[in-house]
């Protein structure tokens, strides 16, 4: 039986959803898919969302909350159903 982490379960929800990774709205926090959860937390205040350009010039991209406009949609992932 395989077991999976939260990141793998968070990782695989935003490829099949068309998100390209997470962000924090009260923070200067943002992840994409390539690098998921670096700071090895899986805070509950983490929202799904898409990347664009830091249109501030601060940063190499920003992670805004919500859809990737231009995403594929799809809308479920599948795991084993716990045997019991």
């Amino acid at each position: 039986m395989k077991y999976y982490s939260c990141k793998e379960i968070v990782t695989e929800w935003l490829e099949k959803n068309g998100y390209d990774g997470l962000c924090q709205e009260d923070y200067e926090c943002a992840c994409e898919l390539s690098d998921l959860m670096p700071c090895g937390e899986t805070w509950p205040t983490c929202l799904a969302g898409y990347k664009k350009k830091d249109e501030t010039g601060e940063y190499d991209f920003t992670i805004t909350p919500g859809k990737n406009p231009d995403a594929k949609e799809q809308t479920s992932v599948s795991h084993p159903k716990k045997k019991g």
